[in-house]
């Protein structure tokens, strides 16, 4: 199964995210896990802002084959009203009810698909990760754990653990 290879795909290529204009700049960098999900019948959620934003050339760019993309569910919440006011740049909005959303969408996308695992593709997302993590007991990926995993690969520093 080629999830985890989406997973990485997706983050090693870079845009100016689901809402901007789609430049995208590539990281040296493609670590390919096959074996991540053991049931081929799973499928990758994909949670972004806005998923019209989310072209066929950006997962070309990320080396995303059709056959991989034919593995990923793509959700967004752009009609999402507290989500929403978090990338409109409101003001104001509610981090409960904006996890909550997110939530709900992940609780949908489960019982309508066999999910092995989300990614959170916007960065105002990460934030929500552990409490879906949490409620679905999936593994879930966004910005902030690839952050994480590409420093501790190219960025090793002396006494880390």
């Amino acid at each position: 199964m080629q999830v985890y290879n989406i997973i990485v795909r997706i983050f090693c290529t870079f845009s100016e995210g689901s809402s901007g204009g789609g430049q995208y700049s590539r990281v040296p960098f493609n670590y390919n896990v096959d074996t991540f999900f053991t049931k081929s019948e799973e499928k990758l959620a994909l949670i972004c802002y806005n998923k019209s934003k989310l072209t066929a050339n950006l997962f070309k760019a990320c080396n995303v084959t059709d056959y991989m993309l034919e593995k990923c569910v793509i959700r967004d919440v752009i009609n999402e009203k507290e989500f929403s006011n978090i990338i409109k740049d409101q003001g104001h909005y509610n981090i409960t009810n904006a996890r909550n959303e997110l939530i709900k969408i992940a609780e949908n996308t489960v019982k309508d698909y066999r999910i092995g695992a989300f990614l959170l593709e916007c960065t105002d997302m990460p934030p929500c990760s552990f409490y879906i993590q949490k409620k679905l007991n999936l593994p879930v990926f966004d910005a902030t754990l690839m952050v994480k995993f590409l420093q501790r690969i190219y960025g090793r520093i002396e006494n880390e653990d």
